[in-house]
């Protein structure tokens, strides 16, 4: 519904199978509870002219970013079958964390290149899901630093 509350499940998490200049956003169908936390990390800049502790952001962290993965037995599964064997390898992944279908005129998420690891979670009652996470990483084009962004379409 456009302009009103937005839930979770309206959002959308894509990897890119292409290249960074040409990207191809593969929609995760199967996520489950995307996570990804922005904060900051501060340095202490205080001094005698101040009785007071004074901070400075010194960075922004991104990440990890986490999301469950609802998995299937004996099916094909595109999407499983890309992101499984990024875990055993140092193979990195760029990952868009979308509000809505990311070619949408006025869509915004957050681009960044991450490696990714995983839980495989066999509870007795559940489902069975796979618990990705994926670190934001170093990445270079060209000698230039990929840095996580915000893309607004």
């Amino acid at each position: 519904m456009a302009g009103g509350a937005l839930i979770g499940r309206e959002c959308n998490l894509y990897y890119n199978s292409g290249s960074y200049a040409s990207p191809t956003w593969t929609l995760i169908t199967r996520a489950m509870d995307v996570n990804l936390p922005v904060a900051a990390e501060y340095g202490d800049v205080s001094s005698r002219i101040s009785i007071f502790k004074m901070q400075a952001k010194s960075q922004v962290v991104v990440g990890p970013l986490t999301f469950g993965y609802r998995y299937r037995q004996l099916q094909t599964d595109a999407v499983f079958d890309a992101l499984r064997p990024m875990t055993f390898s140092n193979t990195k992944v760029e990952f868009a964390v979308c509000d809505t279908t990311i070619a949408t005129t006025g869509a915004e998420y957050v681009r960044a290149t991450y490696q990714l690891e995983m839980v495989i979670d066999q509870p007795m009652a559940d489902g069975v899901k796979v618990d990705f996470t994926a670190t934001v990483c170093s990445e270079e084009d060209t000698g230039t630093l990929r840095e996580p962004t915000w893309v607004q379409v």
